[in-house]
């Protein structure tokens, strides 16, 4: 084999050659990476800081909850987890840890401290509340952080530890002190009292000063005070020992005053000479005590010999109240009082002298009050004053006086005991004390029928002239004005209640609704004031089959309308949905009350109280009769067609009762309306009438009686089409009224559709001027009649007519 051939190893100098290759590439990359290495180094010092502070914020952000109780789960809220790289990694996990620390101290100071305060004084308690909820924060605390909590828990539960258990001794101290304090006091009378008796104390003694003094070197008691009630008891009892001795000395023998007289001596030899035994501190002391005890001695005997025996004692207690009452004779009880003096039950001039005094003062403001009460029931009964009391001028408590006497005979019933004290205020001028109390507690009261007493009385008194105006607060006056006005429509427990709501002041929803709906009653004249009468028309000429104009003709309709609209105003105020339901209401209750009858329309027609309408017939005409008759025997002569019942405030106040009274109206020559009184049947004036449906029955049988003689039907009662209390000559002359050219209905010439409309022109106005026509007066009894005459006869004539025209067609 050929040998190849051997290469020697180049040799290099370690030196640098330059050589003629172009490095410029190179040594622009070169200056290239150390421009990175600037760039870098220059960004991490600018950089770095930023980033650090902002992960320290991170971290502190994150561990605001960390180390806390959650209040929801119970549980140690756990701590964000550590970054392990990066720029920052080390000031965010220091945050963390910081934040988690801080808070987990906050939660160990909460828990202890709230044991603390739950136990202040109570070391096993305190440590029993802390263990369960410490134990559970050591084991959700991670195991990085275990050393850290229990460094806390040393820390703040050593400081709480030892402030409980300080107070806890001192606590038992006090305890003990105060168990030892209470031993003493006892300890220390039953030695003085022992003292006194002569017995051996020492034993006694010795226990009283041990416990004091071992309480003092615990630190329960100062020890100089300690000290001090030693010594003082010592003192004491020496002091009680001597007070024994004399104790024993004076009641050896003898009775209370010889015994009282004795102690005196000893007390003022003693005075003279004090016990050589004793120190002078402990005399004085032995003499204040001996001074009081002998002084109560004295005391007692003297209030014993001025003592009365149970039974005096009772005989001067009756004489006493006999005389405060005025039971007898100011000479009965004056000889009383000088036969108890005689007798030693009364002991003083004082006692005498009291007593004549009182007795003649009673005597004084007794007959001053009776010569009151007396000239108020003079007043009151309208009988003349004696002559010597013609002057006297009734003030105040003479009416208080008279009625508290006067109060108990007034009637049981509400409404006449109501006119009764009425006329009481005005024959005297003054409302008495007891009334308006009486009438206060009925406004407040739960019970309608108080109430409505109250109300009564109330608007009885406002008509007085002079008093009414201030006898009762604004208030109280508004309220019984709105429950007077409502219950002419409402039973009495719902207008006390709408009342109630309108006059409320203590709600201030209530009183704003009022005041605004108020206003709005006053701005929208067309939906409330201008629309109360178009109102009544539509529902009241419907329902009366009358024109509108001939209904607001009535006189009654002012006074409807008047109603009306002070009801509509009143429910709609009181809080009712809208003004429509007010209104509904309203006009329900105005049909319900207004009424067409014998004496046209009227509230509280007597046709509506079964009480007044009679048996049978339910007629009421017998009631024109009854007031033409009463006014005849008062020398008026009135034709019963001007004779007129008016239904006011008296009439609604005994509608309740179902025999209500009215007020009379008469029409006179000029076609005017006047009230007159009736005079009654002893001779007084009234100026009420009240029907008597039991002389109306009497008249109505002999009415019965006299038509069926006559073969007819009385009261207005026709059988068919037969008005049988009308004569034929009121026939023929009604039916000529008829048939004459100036008869409102006359037929002839006016077509067939004035005759279709002929029955709707027979009203109470025409049929009025038909009577008149005849010249034939008609009794109140047989006015209906004749309006059905009238009406039967025009439908009649109508019927006939328009049959006779359609028949002369066909032809």
């Amino acid at each position: 084999m050929a040998q190849r051939p051997r290469q020697t190893r180049l040799q290099f100098q370690s030196e640098f050659r330059p050589t003629s290759i172009d490095t410029m590439a190179a040594d622009a990359m070169r200056q290239l990476a150390g421009l990175g290495r600037q760039m870098r180094q220059t960004t991490e010092e600018i950089g770095r800081p930023i980033v650090e502070q902002e992960m320290a914020e991170m971290g502190a952000k994150a561990a605001e909850t960390a180390g806390t109780i959650d209040p929801e789960t119970g549980a140690l809220v756990a701590p964000p987890e550590f970054k392990k790289f990066g720029w920052g990694s080390q000031q965010f996990n220091a945050a963390v840890r910081k934040g988690y620390e801080d808070n987990l101290s906050t939660s160990v100071d909460t828990i202890i401290a709230d044991a603390e305060a739950q136990h202040s004084d109570d070391l096993v308690g305190y440590e029993n509340a802390i263990k369960g909820s410490l134990d559970g924060l050591r084991a959700s605390v991670p195991d990085a952080y275990k050393g850290s909590v229990e460094n806390m828990i040393t820390r703040v539960g050593g400081r709480a530890a030892r402030n409980v258990a300080e107070r806890e001794r001192v606590k038992i101290l006090e305890q003990s002190a105060n168990n030892v304090i209470t031993e003493a006091d006892r300890l220390e009378k039953e030695i003085l009292q022992a003292s006194r008796d002569g017995e051996d104390t020492a034993e006694l003694y010795g226990q009283y000063v041990v416990s004091l003094t071992n309480l003092a070197d615990q630190g329960g008691v100062d020890a100089a005070k300690a000290q001090a009630r030693i010594d003082g008891l010592a003192d004491n009892m020496v002091v009680e020992g001597v007070i024994g001795e004399f104790n024993r000395a004076i009641t050896a023998e003898g009775d209370s005053k010889s015994q009282a007289f004795n102690a005196r001596a000893i007390v003022e030899k003693l005075r003279d000479k004090p016990d050589k035994r004793l120190t002078p501190a402990q005399n004085d002391t032995l003499l204040n005590k001996l001074d009081v005890q002998v002084s109560a001695l004295e005391s007692a005997n003297a209030t014993a010999a001025a003592k009365l025996t149970s039974d005096e004692m009772i005989e001067l207690s009756n004489l006493d109240i006999e005389i405060d009452n005025a039971v007898l004779t100011p000479k009965e009880l004056s000889d009383k009082v000088y036969d108890l003096f005689d007798r030693g039950v009364i002991k003083t001039a004082d006692g005498i002298s009291s007593r004549i005094n009182k007795i003649n003062k009673g005597l004084r403001d007794g007959v001053r009050k009776n010569t009151g009460i007396a000239a108020v029931a003079n007043q009151v009964a309208g009988q003349e004053l004696p002559e010597d009391q013609r002057n006297r001028v009734l003030n105040q408590q003479d009416v208080d006086n008279y009625y508290e006497v006067a109060s108990p005979q007034l009637s049981d019933n509400d409404d006449i005991r109501s006119a009764q004290q009425t006329g009481i205020v005005v024959r005297t001028g003054y409302v008495p004390t007891e009334l308006r109390t009486e009438i206060r507690n009925g406004l407040v009261s739960q019970d309608p029928a108080q109430v409505e007493y109250a109300v009564e009385t109330i608007q009885r008194i406002q008509e007085v002239p002079g008093i009414g105006e201030s006898a009762f607060s604004d208030s109280e006056v508004a309220f019984a004005s709105q429950v007077a006005s409502l219950a002419e429509y409402l039973p009495m427990d719902q207008a006390i209640q709408e009342a109630r709501n309108i006059t409320a002041t203590g709600r201030p929803q209530q009183k704003a609704m009022v005041e605004a709906r108020t206003a709005q009653i006053k701005d929208e004249k067309d939906v409330f004031a201008n629309a109360y009468q178009d109102e009544l028309a539509d529902n009241f000429t419907a329902w009366q089959f009358r024109s509108e104009s001939d209904f607001k003709e009535q006189g009654a309709f002012a006074q409807m309308s008047k109603d009306y609209g002070r009801l509509v105003e009143q429910f709609y105020k009181a809080g009712m949905v809208d003004i429509e339901s007010a209104k509904a209401r309203a006009m329900g209750l105005i049909k319900a009350n207004w009424s067409e009858g014998e004496f046209g329309l009227m509230k509280y027609s007597p046709e509506r109280f079964g009480a007044y309408a009679l048996p049978g017939t339910g007629d009421t005409s017998y009631i024109r009769t009854q007031v033409q008759e009463d006014l005849a025997a008062g020398g008026l002569e009135v034709a019963a067609e001007n004779i007129f019942l008016e239904a006011d405030a008296e009439t609604a106040r005994t509608a309740s009762t179902g025999k209500p009274s009215y007020r009379v109206l008469v029409r006179t020559e000029d076609g005017t309306m006047m009230t007159v009184d009736l005079i009654n049947p002893d001779g007084s004036t009234s100026s009420r009438f009240v029907p008597d449906p039991e002389q109306g029955r009497l008249d109505q049988e002999a009415n019965i009686k006299a038509a069926a003689e006559a073969g007819l039907t009385p009261y207005g009662k026709p059988t068919g089409k037969s008005y049988t209390t009308l004569t034929e000559e009121q026939q023929d002359r009604l039916r000529k009224a008829l048939g004459g050219s100036n008869s409102p209905f006359a037929l002839i010439g006016k077509g067939v559709e004035s005759a279709k409309n002929a029955p709707s022109k027979v009203t109470p106005k025409n049929v009025r001027l038909v009577l008149e026509q005849t010249g034939v007066p008609f009794v109140a009894g047989q006015l209906k009649d004749a309006f059905r005459f009238i009406k039967e006869s025009v439908k009649q004539a109508s019927d006939d007519y328009v049959a006779s025209l359609s028949k002369g067609k066909s032809k």
